[in-house]
């Protein structure tokens, strides 16, 4: 039996104990990079402050505009690390709590040059 591989894969869960609080960008090594500070709370409830940096820009597609009903919810180009992913996302309901949530793909990104498909 294979093992299962779950690298490059993820989920996101519907938050309600964190606001964006600022948001502006920092420059690195010569990069504009867009970030947000995020007020949240921890497990005992005590306040805490973490700053994010976007990877990249997603799209939410509704039904009418997917190719097929396997095609994402969501979906993007996103760079992590200075690696480029195509970034997959598709709405889903836990068989177990039933609460929503968005499991989620990466497949590397060639750039466009080497007309690689993505």
């Amino acid at each position: 039996m294979t093992d299962y591989d779950d690298n490059l894969t993820g989920a996101f869960f519907m938050e309600s104990k964190s606001d964006v609080i600022q948001r502006g960008f920092l420059q690195i090594n010569g990069e504009k990079k867009y970030a947000i500070i995020v007020e949240s709370r921890n497990d005992k409830d005590e306040k805490k402050y973490e700053i994010f940096t976007s990877c990249g820009l997603i799209f939410y597609q509704d039904e009418s505009e997917k190719r097929s009903s396997k095609s994402p919810d969501v979906g993007g180009r996103i760079t992590i690390d200075e690696q480029k992913y195509k970034f997959g996302g598709w709405n889903k309901v836990s068989h177990s709590s039933g609460k929503e949530f968005t499991s989620c793909s990466l497949k590397p990104f060639l750039d466009e040059e080497t007309k690689a498909p993505f």
